[in-house]
């Protein structure tokens, strides 16, 4: 009986104890738990303070520069700021937009901000292939990184970033998200936004892109700076097939409609009249962009218009012409072995207003910046003599038809290249040392004979000839050695043409040269007008102009009323 009544008080122990442990379980659990959803809500709590001194409409605010437009009314590009072309949702092709989520957000339309599934998925998918193969950021994800400046791969940042893109999410309807997202991202190769994008890679707005355009532009926003095709065309023609079939998978396309856009063959616009565009677009936008600066003084470039007397196509055509010549001096001159090029700059004024017409101060921007038109000075050579005749015809010593003696000339009397030996010929017109005697001024001046032109300076001085050369343009100041006479000083080819254009106008030179018209706000408030420029006094006698304008006319059919002057140095260049 005794045993029997044991029985009960072991199960009602086992069982107290059973129950005492699972009450214990319970409480620590809870009891984690509450610190666990402590934390998580003081993590929220923060993160929540974080971002809401986060404005939603920074997205809109957008760097841009402004507009410049050519004398013939059409655009140029953007500048002192981001070359960006704005596009709206309405004006992309339903094939953009699925080649833009099948690359970038499949869920985009179905999430709220982040997906924990498209994570999950991109994990996977990058495990096994070994590699970055899809990313984790959604679009909203990655236009709050973009707009709000994001940076670093730190866990908090991508903490900070998802709450971003939730409260942008909250704020701003599917559609504004991809309109600011596709504005703000970079595509490679220069293009700021899509628009830019379009018309770089394609020529062509963004509703004009064909599917296998937009797989194409899709596909290099993971990695702009290599998967351009301008920088590697098979990478980009690589990663577009890959979309095109993310596309077909996710049903945009049927097999036929695949097969047929992998076949396709893509028409950049990178053929060389593109191309030379290309460069001297950005060419023209640094040029405007410094000229405008110095100018007035605007805190923000995206609101104002800049209206250029530049005739871009004109400028193209100028362009295209001096490489070939380029090409064909390499050719002819430093052969094929030769891996350095020539460089060369090209200005076009309008006489009477300095107005530039077009402006080449590179041949290849993207492989030199460098402004030879603004910022090179070199000797000017025999394109100089025409400055020295000048001052001697205006001071009344000398006339066309005056005779000057072309003979051996002592060249420490001259002191250019060296102190010894008989001062020689160089100029094109006339490479060998032949001396003529007696000879007119206007012969000299025609084929630039070098002693006579010497000797002509002694006549006028270098004081007086100075005089001369600033009232035409010339700001530098000449070197005060006899050289000077034969164009030894380094001028600017602004001040050589500006120089040049009192020939034809009648002794006055044109203001200094510029290409900007008028600087405008968007409200149509001018800042600059271009026609306010003080007209310059006279530099030279109008018979004087008139009579080295006759010299220098260029004989031959159709030459018209042209007039020019070629130009070498005692170096023969």
């Amino acid at each position: 009986e005794r045993a029997d009544s044991r029985k009960p008080r072991k199960r009602g122990f086992f069982l107290t104890a059973v129950v005492v442990f699972f009450r214990l379980v319970v409480t620590l659990a809870l009891l984690v738990s509450s610190f666990l959803a402590g934390i998580a809500g003081g993590v929220v709590w923060h993160f929540v303070e974080q971002v809401s001194v986060f404005e939603p409409r920074m997205v809109q605010h957008l760097e841009m520069g402004a507009l410049v437009i050519d004398a013939r009314g059409q655009p140029i590009g953007r500048a002192g700021g981001a070359d960006r072309w704005l596009v709206d949702y309405e004006s992309l092709p339903p094939h953009f937009l699925e080649a833009l989520v099948a690359a970038e957000d499949q869920r985009f339309f179905e999430h709220r901000g982040f997906d924990p599934l498209g994570m999950a998925r991109a994990t996977v998918v990058n495990y096994r292939a070994g590699e970055i193969r899809e990313g984790a950021s959604t679009l909203t994800q990655q236009l709050a990184r973009n707009a709000f400046g994001l940076e670093g791969r730190s866990i908090y940042r991508k903490v900070l970033e998802i709450f971003l893109a939730v409260k942008l999410e909250l704020h701003y309807s599917k559609e504004e998200i991809v309109e600011h997202y596709l504005n703000r991202v970079y595509w490679g190769s220069g293009a700021d936004g899509l628009g830019a994008a379009a018309l770089i890679y394609f020529a062509k707005p963004p509703s004009g892109l064909t599917v296998g355009e937009s797989a194409l532009l899709s596909g290099i926003i993971r990695s702009p700076s290599t998967l351009s095709p301008f920088v590697d065309r098979s990478a980009a023609l690589d990663r577009r097939d890959a979309i095109l079939r993310r596309m077909h998978h996710q049903g945009y396309l049927d097999a036929g409609e695949l097969e047929r856009e992998l076949a396709e063959d893509l028409d950049f616009a990178d053929s060389p009249a593109e191309t030379m565009a290309r460069q001297q677009r950005k060419h023209l936008l640094l040029r405007a962009a410094k000229e405008s600066r110095d100018l007035v003084a605007f805190p923000d470039p995206g609101y104002l218009t800049i209206e250029t007397s530049i005739d871009f196509a004109l400028q193209c055509h100028a362009a295209e012409a001096m490489n070939r010549h380029l090409d064909r001096l390499e050719e002819e001159k430093r052969g094929p072995a030769e891996t350095t090029p020539l460089q060369a700059a090209l200005l076009m004024v309008e006489n009477t207003t300095g107005e530039v017409v077009a402006s080449v101060g590179t041949r290849d921007f993207d492989a030199s910046e460098f402004d030879r038109v603004w910022n090179l000075k070199r000797p000017a050579g025999s394109a100089f003599l025409p400055v020295v005749y000048a001052a001697a015809f205006d001071s009344g010593k000398l006339a066309p038809s005056s005779l000057v003696l072309d003979a051996p000339i002592d060249n420490r009397e001259v002191m250019l290249g060296g102190t010894s030996g008989i001062l020689g010929e160089w100029s094109t017109e006339d490479s060998g040392n032949r001396w003529d005697g007696r000879i007119p001024a206007a012969q000299a001046l025609r084929e630039s004979k070098n002693s006579p032109t010497v000797r002509v300076g002694f006549q006028v001085g270098l004081d007086a000839l100075g005089e001369v050369a600033a009232r035409l343009g010339i700001e530098t100041e000449l070197r005060p050695y006899p050289g000077t006479f034969l164009g030894a000083t380094e001028i600017g080819l602004t001040e050589l043409t500006r120089a040049y254009t009192a020939f034809a106008n009648d002794g006055r030179p044109a203001p200094r040269p510029g290409m900007i018209r008028t600087i405008r706000t968007r409200s149509g408030e001018v800042l600059y007008a271009r026609k306010g420029e003080e007209t310059p006094p006279r530099g030279i006698g109008s018979q004087t102009a008139r009579r080295i304008a006759d010299l220098l006319q260029l004989e031959g059919e159709g030459s018209g009323f042209l007039g020019g002057k070629s130009s070498t140095t005692a170096e023969y260049t």
